[in-house]
This record gives C-alpha cells, sequence and structure tokens, in this order.
C-alpha cells in the first residue's frame, strides 16, 4: 500500500482515538473558572470578558444548536467542540510528525524504503498518543474553554507550512496558497486566542531555510524580520487598526461637525480601497488599479496622521505608515508576485480579524452578559486593550516595594471618550493625564520580575527571590509613625532568583514535568512545598534526590490521588532521544520545532511575568511548547529506529 494513503489512514485512526478519548471524558456541563461564562457567550452570542472570543463564540454558537433548544445540554455541545478541536489538533500533530520524520529519516537520493515508512508512520502514532493523553492538554480538551481551539489553529498552521514546504519543491507558484491560508487562520485565531502568532517565527524560518543559503548575516536578519512580523501583527495591527478607526470617529464628528459613524465608515471605505485596488493591480497589471490603491492609501495615510494626538503620535503613525507606501512603491518595482502574496496574505488576516464585529454588533443589541459595552470602535479600543486589567512592566521598572515620585512626574493616557448624544459629538470622560505612575529610580531595574504591590505578594517575592540573602538597604521615613526605618531593595541577583526559581521553575518546568516525566497529584501548589502539585518520575531515589525531600512523607490521600501519574520519565527520554535524532539529520528543521517550543514555552513565562500566589495552576498556557516536544518523542522512534 502506498505510504500515502497508510499515512492517511493511520491518521484518521488516531484522530478516532483522540476523539473517543476525549467526547467520553468531557465535562458534562461548565467546569471551574471563565468555561461558564464562554459557554453562556457562546449559546446566546453574548458579550464576555476583554478581549473576548468572537471566532470561538460563533463556532460554539453552532455546535450549541445541537442542543435542540436544551439549556442543559448547551454546556455538553460546546465541550464536545472544544474535543472535536483537540482531535483535530492530534491528527495534524501526526502528519507534522510523518512529515519532518520523512525529511530526517530519508537522505537525499536515498530510497524510502518499506522499513523506514512504517518506523515513520509509528513516530506519527507515539508522538500523536502521546500527546493526546499528556496531562495539561487532556485537561483542557474537555471543558468549554479557548485553549483547545487555540491549540487546533496552532497544530493546522504549522502542518499548512510544512506542506508549504513539500509543494514549494514541485510548484512554488502554487505553493504560495498555504501562505495565504496560513495568514487567514492567524486572523481567524485572534478571535480566539493571541497564542497562535506565536508560531510565525518558525514559519517565517521554514521559509528561509527553503528559499535562502545558510550564513550568519542572513539567518539573524531572519530572526529580526519574525520578531517585528509577530510584534507588528500583536502589537500594531491588532490594536492600531481600531485606534485608528476610533480616532477618524472622533475627527470626523468633534472637527467636521459629521454623524456618528461616519468617520468609521470612510475609515473602512479607504482601506478597501487601497488594498483591494492595489491587489487588482498586482494581477490585472494596469497602472490605473495602481494609482486608484496607491493614492487611496496616501489620502488614509494623511487622515489617520491628522486625527492622532500629540506630536510624538503624528510623527511615528506617518513614519510607519510611509514605509509602508515606500515598501508598496519598491516590491512594485522588483516583484509583483511578492506583492500579490504581502497584500491577498494581510487582506486575509484582515478579514479573519474581522470576527470582532461580532462583539460590536452583539453589543448594540444589549445582550444580558455586555462587558465593557464595546459598541463603537472607541469603546472596542479600550476593550481590546484589556484596560481594566491594568498593565505590568516588561523590560523595565519597579520593585513590588517600589514608592512612587509626585504625581507631576506621572506620564499620561490617551483620553476616554463618551458619546454625548444631545450635544452630537464625542466628549471627553476621562482625560488620563498624569495617570501612569513613575517610580523612585533606586527601586526600579531592567527585566523586572518582582513588580506587583500587592500586600500579600511582598512575602513570596522575598521568599522566592531570596531577598534577605540579595538585598541593599535604604533609611527611609514610614510615613504612617514619622519615624525612619530600614528598607530592603531587592537587588538584580533576587529578582533572577525569583525568575528562575519561580517562574521558570516552578511555573513552567514543573508543568512540563507533569506531562512526560509524572505528576505528584492535584494539590494547588502556592508556596513551594515539594509534596504539592509537584512532579515524580515514580522511582523514590531519584525522586528524593531531585526534589531534595523524603517522599516517603506523602500522605495516603496524596499519594492515591486520582491525578498522580509516575511515567519514569519515559516520555522525556524519549523526546531527547528525537531531539538529537532531528539535529543530527537535519538541523534546520530542530531549530524551527526548538522556536516553537522556546516561543511557546518560555518565551511566554517572560511576557506572562507571573506574579506569586497564582488563583490557578496555568499549565494550560504553555500546551503549544507540549506539543512541540511530542514531535521530538514522535522522532525518538525513528532515534530507535535508527539506531
Amino acid at each position: 500500500m502506498q505510504f500515502k494513503k497508510l499515512n492517511n489512514i493511520i491518521g484518521w485512526i488516531v484522530f478516532a482515538i483522540a476523539t473517543f478519548t476525549y467526547v467520553s471524558t468531557i465535562e458534562p456541563t461548565a467546569s471551574f473558572w471563565d468555561c461558564g461564562e464562554y459557554i453562556a457567550c457562546a449559546y446566546k452570542l453574548e458579550v464576555g470578558h476583554p478581549p473576548g472570543a468572537p471566532f470561538f463564540m460563533i463556532v460554539g454558537r453552532m455546535f450549541a444548536l445541537f442542543a435542540g433548544g436544551d439549556p442543559a445540554m448547551a454546556g455538553k455541545m460546546i465541550n464536545i467542540m472544544s474535543a472535536l478541536c483537540s482531535s483535530f489538533s492530534i491528527l495534524f500533530l501526526f502528519w507534522t510528525i510523518t512529515r519532518l520524520g520523512i525529511k530526517a529519516i530519508v537522505k537525499q537520493g536515498e530510497e524510502f524504503t518499506t522499513g523506514k515508512q512504517w518506523a515513520v508512520l509509528g513516530a506519527g502514532v507515539v508522538g500523536g498518543l502521546a500527546y493526546t493523553f499528556s496531562d495539561s492538554f487532556w485537561f483542557s480538551a474537555v471543558e468549554g474553554e479557548v485553549y483547545a481551539f487555540s491549540s487546533f489553529f496552532t497544530a493546522l498552521v504549522f502542518w499548512a507550512v510544512l506542506k508549504w514546504d513539500e509543494e514549494d519543491s514541485v510548484n512554488p507558484t502554487s505553493a504560495m496558497r498555504w501562505l495565504v491560508l496560513i495568514a487567514y487562520l492567524m486572523g481567524l485565531s485572534i478571535g480566539v486566542h493571541l497564542l497562535n502568532l506565536l508560531a510565525i517565527p518558525a514559519i517565517c524560518f521554514i521559509y528561509y531555510f527553503k528559499k535562502h543559503k545558510f550564513t550568519w548575516k542572513s539567518f539573524m536578519i531572519t530572526g529580526v524580520i519574525s520578531l517585528v512580523l509577530l510584534g507588528g501583527i500583536q502589537n500594531i495591527m491588532i490594536p492600531k487598526i481600531v485606534k485608528f478607526a476610533a480616532d477618524f470617529e472622533v475627527f470626523f464628528v468633534n472637527k467636521m461637525g459629521m454623524g456618528f459613524n461616519i468617520g468609521s465608515i470612510f475609515y473602512f471605505l479607504l482601506l478597501f480601497v487601497a488594498l483591494s485596488s492595489l491587489i487588482l493591480y498586482t494581477v490585472k497589471k494596469k497602472e490605473s488599479y495602481y494609482k486608484i490603491g496607491f493614492y487611496t492609501a496616501i489620502v488614509f495615510t494623511f487622515f489617520v496622521v491628522i486625527s492622532g494626538y500629540g506630536a510624538s503620535a503624528l510623527f511615528t503613525r506617518l513614519l510607519v505608515l510611509g514605509g509602508l507606501l515606500y515598501g508598496i512603491h519598491y516590491l512594485k518595482s522588483k516583484n509583483t508576485n511578492i506583492l500579490n502574496v504581502i497584500l491577498v496574505s494581510f487582506t486575509t488576516l484582515l478579514i479573519g480579524y474581522s470576527s470582532f464585529f461580532v462583539l460590536i454588533i452583539r453589543s448594540q443589541a444589549n445582550t444580558p452578559m455586555d462587558e465593557n459595552d464595546p459598541e463603537n470602535a472607541i469603546t472596542m479600543l479600550s476593550y481590546l486593550n484589556r484596560e481594566q486589567y491594568g498593565d505590568f512592566p516588561l523590560t523595565y521598572g519597579n520593585y513590588y516595594n517600589a514608592p512612587t515620585k509626585s504625581q507631576q512626574y506621572f506620564g499620561d493616557k490617551d483620553p476616554i471618550y463618551a458619546k454625548d448624544e444631545a450635544a452630537k459629538k464625542y466628549v471627553v470622560v476621562d482625560d488620563r493625564k498624569k495617570s501612569v505612575p513613575v517610580y523612585e529610580e533606586e527601586y526600579c531595574t531592567v527585566f523586572p520580575r518582582m513588580w506587583s504591590q500587592q500586600g500579600n505578594h511582598e512575602a513570596a517575592y522575598r521568599y522566592w527571590g531570596d531577598v534577605q540573602s540579595h538585598h541593599k538597604t535604604k533609611q527611609k521615613m514610614n510615613e504612617q509613625t514619622g519615624q525612619m526605618e530600614e528598607v530592603q531593595i531587592p537587588t538584580f541577583i533576587a529578582n533572577m532568583t525569583y525568575f528562575i526559581s519561580y517562574q521558570v521553575k516552578y511555573m513552567y518546568l514543573r508543568y512540563f514535568a507533569w506531562n512526560f516525566i509524572g505528576r505528584q497529584n492535584d494539590i494547588q501548589g502556592l508556596n513551594g512545598n515539594p509534596l504539592e502539585g509537584n512532579w515524580k518520575t515514580g522511582l523514590k531515589g531519584v525522586d528524593d534526590f531531585l526534589l531534595d525531600t523524603d517522599t516517603s512523607h506523602v500522605t495516603h490521600a496524596a499519594s492515591n490521588n486520582m491525578a498522580s501519574n509516575s511515567f519514569y520519565a519515559l516520555p522525556f527520554i524519549l523526546g531527547l532521544l528525537g531531539f538529537f535524532f532531528q539535529l543530527k539529520n537535519n538541523k534546520a528543521d530542530t531549530w524551527v520545532v526548538a522556536l516553537l517550543f522556546l516561543l511557546t514555552g518560555l518565551a511566554i513565562v517572560v511576557y506572562l511575568n507571573q506574579y506569586p500566589y497564582q488563583p490557578r495552576e496555568r499549565d494550560y498556557a504553555y500546551a503549544a511548547s507540549f506539543y512541540a516536544f511530542a514531535i521530538w518523542i514522535g522522532l525518538g522512534v525513528l532515534g530507535i529506529y535508527d539506531f
């Protein structure tokens, strides 16, 4: 039987196993935390908490229809949606492993023998089922949350770029459609969760290794481009598409005296004309289309710039949009096909992202659950930016005990507008001047990790960061008692100690170990107790040494906990074998998988900058990282076969 047919048949068998597993173990209604809200929002298309998940709502509503109007069954149907999304993730994981396996085990010019074929298929089965039954992924697969759907998009996008890689060798022009599909899928995924965007650097490097010969210079340039793309979509495109619409709206109503919504309509009309005309030019090659599109884009840029607030905003917008206009003009003179792919991909990305219009439409209907009331571009911007949750520092910021400077040094935020029907304009309800606190410099650091100023967090910061051993002291007056007292300011060593011991080890590596080494129990770990919610191998001597405790002190209840799993680190060892096998046979693909693994794991650790005493275990956030490691588990089978 041909390998292609076997690959399809066995892949669907693995999918069936995963589907049976998940559907037979789904939550019958709603589990804890956000599931109840997501199910209610999907069932009646209501508006949940920022930044929203409109595409999840739309698909969830479709599944809720199978409840037959019975509210008691709606939750179950939406949970089945999560189960199916998860089993499809397993299907695409299987095909991803077999594709990478072929590239690793079949050298150029060698025959793809029957033995190698079965080894590759075995790798797909082992890797796919290892992830199927992994702790974190199974947990998210059976509840009505966004993470199962998000994992599906990550698996689908990563598989699609491998399909592009395969087809590009045969027909590069035709293969470009896979890149357009990926852009559309990423646009849709924004309406579920932003985690899928972290696959962008891996996709960029697959393209790089396919199209370019390796040099350190081009390798570094590709890395920079991939990060610019990731940051551009997440920090510029997603918020600024709405930000510019909001600015148009305020400008046209307040400055030009036009009616409500005219600015938003004009904004999207200009965007539509510019993109459609430029795309038509790349297809028809008629200069008139290019002139219409380019001049419309200039008009669009003009209004975007003049509707901004402040000189820095005007300059930044002019610089960014001017650079984009120059890029379009440059590509037009060099390669129309590449310009076509870029424009079509950007447009399909926007089409996918347009699912957020559902939130505006439903908010205008004033649904029973209508959080933040995002009825127009102005209120939608605040909703997307999650402003109600506040902000936290990443590159430079304060320690937990940092005092603020006087308010005259505080920074400003953009003003908040509200619609005034009587005055027929938007009025400022909060100018937000001097609303951004500025802290004393000696209490600040680069790469701040211990930043939360909630009172109960200080003790945990001091414990995990070993502040007692790593601090500098300062005499400071207590404002309540008027007495001088000694204050301990953490050093950067304490800051990094907290980062390594808590954020990396406890809030990531512990979860990683749950899935591939073993898990003690489901008692939530809060204070570093090695016998609560920790990992284990199942080998007492090894566990006693690695956890630095006597595991015989585990209580009877904890040792018989239903969440207890002893894997003896076998999946972990198999994953290491797969990593080294792939590194030996295909360094380029190893880097791509490693990039996916790191960006959806340690990079999220850095970005989330988690404070202590989290309200729940956060392993679900790293499911895509565990997905990447499952690829290596599958490839470990090929390592054993090759040996």
